[in-house]
């Protein structure tokens, strides 16, 4: 008797709680908060969104009027604690889920000399976590081009945590998770500036701490022509992944993503639509805010969440399209909530064959790889139009799908497969060059696994159109190694100041480098060298003794 009215009283404290939610959440103040307050109550860690925005200050409420309630709890609006009265703001308005360098003000005060008015900055130091109603709590947006770097964070969040200690272990409690400071490879690699603020707060790693961080938070963006995003996205997969492996495998979230330098919303919802960064099962993060905000530096146009696409519609109906109601995540191992199918179409290089059909053509031809390994790379190329598993092909596995051969001699002379000449053409995510010459790229690039992994993946992409086996590559040449060996000192190497003609554009590899060794990605001159170098090989070719001069210059 005495536990059964124990669990009568619990029920009737928990439905005041939630009638207390409810009667708030009545007014405006739940949305333009970004709250969905009942519903955060009852969300577990399993369930939290994956897609979110980032918009200018004071605008999250807006935001949702274009992407739907189910973002509400998904946007990050750099902060501010005083809403301009004359612009129709409110304290409603306030972001109070982000910790901001500039935006969150003390008070307002007039400069004496200048006339200005002008804000106390106090970091958000003001706000009290339980007044943040959303998925996460994030700390500062880039701290490095805010003129601070990572250990004022780790000694400004330890001062907040101080401050307000028991309001965060409540805000935890149901449900509210810290993000660390959103670091960018801007003036050196995010790696390093995570690694600086953890090594200045290391009880921000034990989850008994007050100070606990619960996500890793970096800014990350696609750059230039289409055809280079997907490897892109693979470089951010790979960071984004090393990042986590390197802090207790936490989870990592984007702020800020989207296609820099962009000028029309056609391009920005090529992204949204098309970008694997944007599928949980593929990328690996625990979420994404699509940037919505106003572009101060980056030259990118038309990307708010109204900008309007040439066929009427917006970012934000873009938004909604590719993320679903409410950007509703999946639990580890669960398959996207569309429903997919192995035989619905999927629009690919112009042509629209279904993942079962593409599938099927694989493996019919001369030396296909595994089934599943096809499966894999289908299902990928078409993420989020359609999608087989093993058990589509299960009764056709030993028959339908077993890859021919051929007896024929004269089709094998001068191959290196049984058919295909490994330096036939291969066309493939609008690009053309042959199986060798992208085996060789893979080689190149500082995240290649070795020759059999190149291989599998190009014979893979080239199914049909060329193939390579390993003798075609010189093992004392292409090794398992990051890196490709110089040539011998015979052989003469075309000038530095050459032209290269990439994607329809002309420039020299030394301009190439510079450009590289400009970008906020950047890894510095050996790997700028290296990549320049291996996309410009026959055209032109740099050394770093070529640049001695410059750097120097640069240094003093």
């Amino acid at each position: 008797a005495l536990m059964l009215l124990a669990a009568f009283l619990t029920w009737i404290v928990a439905a005041s709680s939630i009638g207390e939610a409810a009667s708030n959440c009545r007014n405006a103040s739940c949305r333009n908060d970004g709250m969905l307050l009942l519903q955060t109550r009852t969300r577990g860690r399993q369930s939290r969104p994956y897609c979110g925005v980032a918009v200018n200050v004071y605008e999250c409420g807006q935001a949702v009027e274009h992407v739907g309630e189910s973002f509400a709890s998904m946007c990050m609006g750099y902060g501010g604690t005083h809403p301009p009265a004359h612009d129709g703001k409110t304290r409603e308005d306030r972001d109070m889920c982000t910790l901001n360098i500039n935006n969150d003000c003390d008070h307002w005060y007039q400069d004496a000399s200048s006339g200005e008015w002008k804000c106390a900055k106090n970091y958000g130091i003001s706000k009290n976590p339980e007044d943040c109603h959303g998925q996460y709590l994030f700390l500062w947006d880039e701290p490095q081009t805010q003129g601070k770097d990572a250990l004022w964070a780790a000694t400004q969040w330890k001062a907040h945590a101080d401050k307000w200690s028991s309001q965060l272990s409540a805000a935890r409690a149901r449900g509210l998770r810290v993000t660390s400071p959103a670091f960018t490879d801007h003036g050196g690699p995010a790696r390093q500036k995570m690694q600086a603020f953890f090594g200045a707060c290391a009880e921000c790693n034990d989850p008994d701490s007050v100070y606990y961080i619960d996500v890793l938070a970096m800014t990350q963006w696609l750059l230039h022509d289409v055809v280079e995003h997907h490897k892109q996205e693979l470089w951010i997969k790979e960071e984004t992944a090393a990042i986590s492996r390197a802090n207790g495998n936490r989870p990592v979230l984007l702020t800020n993503f989207a296609w820099l330098g962009a000028k029309t919303a056609d391009e920005q919802a090529e992204v949204i639509a098309n970008s694997r960064i944007l599928d949980p099962n593929w990328s690996g993060l625990e979420a994404v805010f699509y940037f919505a905000a106003t572009d101060y530096g980056g030259g990118t146009q038309n990307n708010s969440l109204n900008s309007k696409t040439r066929d009427g519609s917006t970012i934000g109906q873009a938004l909604r399209q590719r993320c679903g109601e409410a950007s509703q995540p999946n639990p580890p191992g669960r398959p996207p909530k569309v429903e997919l199918y192995c035989d619905d179409a999927c629009q690919r290089d112009g042509d629209s064959y279904s993942c079962r059909s593409r599938i099927s053509w694989m493996m019919r031809q001369p030396r296909s790889p595994s089934l599943q390994f096809t499966i894999n790379l289908i299902n990928d190329e078409c993420s989020y139009q359609c999608r087989c598993s093993e058990n589509d092909f299960a009764a056709t596995t030993t028959t339908t799908l077993a890859p021919t051969t051929t007896n024929d001699a004269s089709r094998r002379r001068n191959t290196t497969d049984g058919g295909l000449p490994c330096n036939s053409s291969c066309r493939h995510n609008g690009r053309s060059s042959s199986c060798r010459n992208r085996v060789k790229w893979l080689l190149e690039q500082p995240w290649t696994q070795g020759l059999d992994p190149a291989l599998e993946r190009v014979n893979a992409e080239c199914t049909g159109q060329c193939h390579c086996a390993a003798s075609a590559f010189e093992t004392s040449v292409y090794s398992t190694t990051t890196t490709m060996p110089s040539p011998p000192e015979t052989t003469r190497k075309p000038s530095c100041e050459s032209t290269c003609h990439r994607h329809g554009h002309g420039a020299s590899c030394r301009n190439r480098v510079r450009w590289v060794l400009e970008q906020p990605w950047s890894q510095g001159l050996d790997k700028a060298l290296e990549m320049v170098n291996a996309e410009c090989s026959g055209q032109c070719h740099c050394e770093a003794t070529a640049f001695v001069e410059s750097l120097t210059q640069a240094i003093t």
